[in-house]
């Protein structure tokens, strides 16, 4: 699950970087608006996470030209300096999902995006399934007739991926640019390694469904 991060202070956007990645997300952290709307027209993200303190654009200017991008609809929390109940309530009826006053505790901010991205599933079963596989989307577990499946966090989000898009064809490239941050050094091979690893063992798990090939395109899921 991938998450853009806009905060003016590199120490600050270094630490909310590294708690989520430490808990299983994938994080893009810029520190400019006008990066992080290049960000938003050219990467998908689950989550957005906004200081209002930004040096060269408005806050509001860049939540109206987010509405032009494949984001339009993407959960917003904004980070701001303590001031008074109406502007939070002015940036709430914006249109953002949550507001947060600095200094925060990082374990509140991780729980205050869970909780926005459990109201935006609302409309879908947090359990589903796809052939024998039973998904727990909310913790990001899976199992195969009632044995849990064991993967690293990679495999599950890849996983995860290739179960939203199905049956659509994912490359390699679109595979690496939701499961590592922009700036990662990632290996010619990784999404092939990886996808070697959850082909064994969903073989083992006696899955009824598979990571299929599409020669020269990239790779699906499949019953």
């Amino acid at each position: 699950m991938k998450v853009l991060i806009l905060e003016e202070d590199p120490g600050l956007a270094a630490l909310v970087s590294g708690h989520l990645s430490r808990v299983g997300f994938v994080t893009d952290t810029v520190l400019s608006g006008a990066y992080a709307l290049e960000m938003l027209r050219q990467h998908n993200y689950e989550v957005m996470i906004m200081d209002l303190s930004m040096p060269d654009m408005d806050a509001g200017t860049l939540l109206a030209e987010r509405m032009r991008t494949s984001n339009r609809n993407v959960p917003c929390i904004v980070v701001g300096e303590a001031d008074s109940p109406e502007k939070t309530i002015r940036w709430l009826n914006a249109g953002v999902d949550d507001y947060l006053i600095k200094p925060f505790d990082l374990g509140e901010l991780e729980a205050r995006m869970r909780a926005v991205l459990r109201r935006t599933r609302a409309q879908t079963e947090r359990f589903s399934r796809f052939a024998n596989l039973h998904i727990d989307w909310d913790s990001g577990s899976f199992a195969v007739n009632g044995h849990y499946l064991a993967l690293t966090r990679k495999e599950a989000g890849l996983l995860a991926e290739m179960l939203r898009m199905s049956p659509r064809v994912m490359t390699k490239e679109q595979l690496t640019n939701r499961l590592y941050s922009f700036d990662s050094a990632v290996s010619a091979n990784a999404i092939e390694a990886m996808i070697s690893r959850l082909r064994r063992k969903l073989t083992r798990a006696a899955a009824e469904c598979r990571v299929e090939t599409v020669r020269g395109v990239g790779y699906r899921f499949v019953a």
